[in-house]
Order: C-alpha cells, then sequence, then structure tokens
C-alpha cells in the first residue's frame, strides 16, 4: 500500500518528509511507511516515547533545516564514463535505479547520489579515465541549473597504489 503510494508521488514528482512523534505505548509499523520518505528522496525522523521537554529542541532543528536548506526539484540525472567503462547502477536517497539516467522529484545538501563503474575492456596500468556527473534540476526560484562533476582517475593494476594516494583525513 505505502510502496504504491510513494510510485505515485514519485510520478506526480512529490517528496515527503516524515516526522513521527509517537507518545509512550503506542507502537507504529515503520518498515511499512519508510518506502513513502525513502522512494521519494525524502527523510524519515523517529521519536519513540515522544516527550517535548526532551525532544522538542530536536524537532524544531529537524524541521528547521527541513525548511531552510538548498532544495532541487523536478532532477534528471546522467553519468558518463571513458571508452572501456560503464556506468551500471544508481544508489542514494532514492529508489534504486538500474537505469542509465534517470529522473527523481527532490533533493537536497543531505542527500548524495552515488552509482557503480563496471569495466567493460582491459584497461593499460597508468591510462587515465574519465568520469563525468551531470545533474539537471529547478532550484526554489524556479531557475533550470545544471550541475556538473568531472573526475579523472588513474588505472593501476595494484590495489596499493589506490591505498598509498588516499587522503586518510578525507576518508575518516
Amino acid at each position: 500500500m505505502y510502496s504504491q503510494l510513494a510510485k505515485e508521488c514519485i510520478s506526480h514528482r512529490i517528496c515527503v518528509d516524515l516526522y513521527l512523534a509517537i507518545s509512550t505505548g503506542k507502537s507504529v509499523d515503520l518498515a511499512s511507511i519508510a518506502p513513502i520518505a525513502d522512494n521519494t528522496g525524502g527523510d524519515l525522523h523517529y521519536f519513540p516515547n515522544y516527550d517535548e521537554t526532551k525532544h522538542g529542541e530536536k524537532l524544531y532543528y529537524l524541521l528547521y533545516r527541513m525548511l531552510t536548506r538548498q532544495q532541487g526539484y523536478d532532477i534528471q540525472v546522467k553519468a558518463r564514463t571513458s571508452t572501456g567503462i560503464t556506468q551500471t547502477e544508481y544508489y542514494g536517497s532514492f529508489a534504486f535505479v538500474p537505469l542509465a539516467d534517470f529522473e527523481i522529484a527532490a533533493i537536497d545538501a543531505d542527500k548524495t547520489v552515488s552509482f557503480v563503474v563496471r569495466n567493460d575492456e582491459r584497461l593499460k596500468d597508468n591510462q587515465i579515465v574519465y568520469v563525468q556527473f551531470a545533474m539537471i534540476y529547478t532550484n526554489i526560484y524556479g531557475e533550470r541549473r545544471i550541475r556538473v562533476l568531472n573526475q579523472s582517475l588513474p588505472v593501476a593494476k595494484n590495489l596499493n597504489f589506490y591505498f598509498k594516494s588516499a587522503d586518510v583525513e578525507a576518508v575518516a
């Protein structure tokens, strides 16, 4: 039931955020409700045994953050890669998408999008491969914008090369 509602929301470009403040002794089936927020790119915040003195400030902050953070709507996403590698699937704060490009209702400053890259051909050591991620969206002022991220990656046969060149502070 809730999964079907989530699909309808996605088709109408609706993002759903849920704030559940449940009083003592009550229960809620989060596993059934969660797809509405998860699949539409929204958030689910659960306060079991809600007490205004304990949770009121946190709830206020979460609502304030949701209303003031940067957001984009009507998003179209596309990843492009060099010859020899292929983008296979996307993951993020939305339903799993196995397509080369896709659309989501909304994205905000607290969400991430990632994708899996598959090696299709034999690549040469020290060859550079390129990955480009493009996202077209509408901002809160109704302006259509594009954000493009480019990355060049050296090919290495030995994984130690990547571990030695990793920025430990950024990874941690």
